[in-house]
């Protein structure tokens, strides 16, 4: 490694992600001198991550990137199989379950070695099969991207303040509208009898774009509720996240409590509706996030957020535009069946390839 030379440095996706650019450093600023110089159409394995489907194809614009000895690489002998067909399977195999005989050591440190990543099968057809088969999945893999950007774009522009322009209605602030706003908290980690019990727990993580959210991933227990800062939210609640990930909102399906990055808003349904509530806060997510401060991660306090004024027409109109917020979230829905149902069909596509 030279120290005034710019290198760009890759990393492998988990369940076969494939390999992506990680970023670009100068020599002067890695500390190992000696690394791996990668080439087109490598094989790359990460030597821990690989258990959990860390591998995948260097890609043309990867060449000449640098990997560190804890990544294996190995030349593909292309007299037998085309990269293509290689990467697809690879990627799209059981190779996570396949790789699992061959990992040794501890639990986190768990890794496999060169030479057994040379004991995997893999099924070779003749090169005219293969590439019938590339053919068949690259049609699929075109369908799964086009439609996967569609979703990304519709996501992003769910609603938003478009939506409330041309309605009449009465400015009001977000207390004035709520019966009660309530912040989360952490019960302490130091009490594993605390994360044992039937209350959800709602983190960031748990939240789904303008939906109902009716399970957690974690759930704390009555002990926990008496000794923390955490408070119970009735169902029907708005919660939104005011800490990172700002603005994120999505509406309780089921009694619960949520972390101290999550606010609950206890909407007045007379006066507003819970979902058009949670539908004009995700819109106007780029004004809160311009309010928010902090250095390691950005923040709202929750003044900010009882202050934020929300446009507030009659129901009616709170519904109307509610339906027209649920016929997109309806495309979306379609639209990741399409690319679900596409993904199944490569994997398909692939598994019959295992087949005896």
């Amino acid at each position: 490694i030279d120290d005034t030379t710019q290198y760009q440095r890759i990393t492998v996706k988990l369940h076969g992600g494939g390999a992506f650019s990680r970023d670009f450093v100068y020599g002067k600023e890695l500390k190992t001198k000696q690394q791996k110089v990668t080439k087109a159409n490598q094989f790359i394995v990460a030597e821990i991550d690989a258990k959990l489907g860390g591998f995948g194809l260097i890609s043309p614009e990867l060449e000449a990137s640098i990997v560190s000895s804890h990544y294996f690489l190995f030349d593909l002998n292309k007299t037998k199989i085309l990269p293509q067909y290689f990467d697809y399977i690879i990627r799209f195999g059981h190779y996570e379950e396949l790789i699992q005989p061959f990992i040794r050591g501890t639990t986190n440190y768990a890794a496999i070695r060169p030479n057994d990543v040379l004991q995997l099968p893999i099924p070779l057809p003749s090169k005219d099969i293969q590439e019938k088969i590339v053919g068949d999945l690259d049609k699929q893999r075109a369908i799964f991207e086009n439609v996967t950007k569609t979703i990304n774009i519709l996501k992003e522009h769910l609603v938003t303040e478009s939506d409330f322009e041309n309605i009449m209605g009465e400015w009001i602030e977000v207390k004035d509208i709520c019966l009660d706003i309530i912040s989360g908290g952490t019960p302490s980690r130091s009490s594993p009898q605390f994360f044992v019990g039937d209350i959800p727990w709602v983190k960031i993580s748990d939240m789904k774009d303008l939906d109902y959210i009716n399970n957690t991933e974690e759930k704390i227990s009555k002990e926990a509720l008496e000794n923390s800062s955490a408070k119970m939210l009735p169902k029907e609640a708005v919660v939104v996240s005011i800490f990172a990930t700002i603005g994120a909102v999505s509406v309780l399906d089921v009694e619960a409590t949520t972390n101290q990055a999550i606010v609950g808003l206890i909407p007045d349904q007379n006066k507003i509706d819970n979902m058009y509530l949670a539908c004009y806060i995700r819109a106007i997510t780029n004004r809160l996030e311009k309010l928010s401060r902090g250095v390691a991660q950005n923040n709202i306090n929750i003044s900010i957020l009882k202050s934020t004024k929300i446009l507030v027409p009659t129901l009616d109109i709170q519904k109307k535009i509610v339906s027209k917020v649920n016929e997109r979230k309806a495309v979306i829905n379609g639209l990741e069946k399409i690319k679900q149902d596409t993904y199944t069909m490569m994997k398909e596509i692939i598994g019959r390839l295992f087949k005896p």
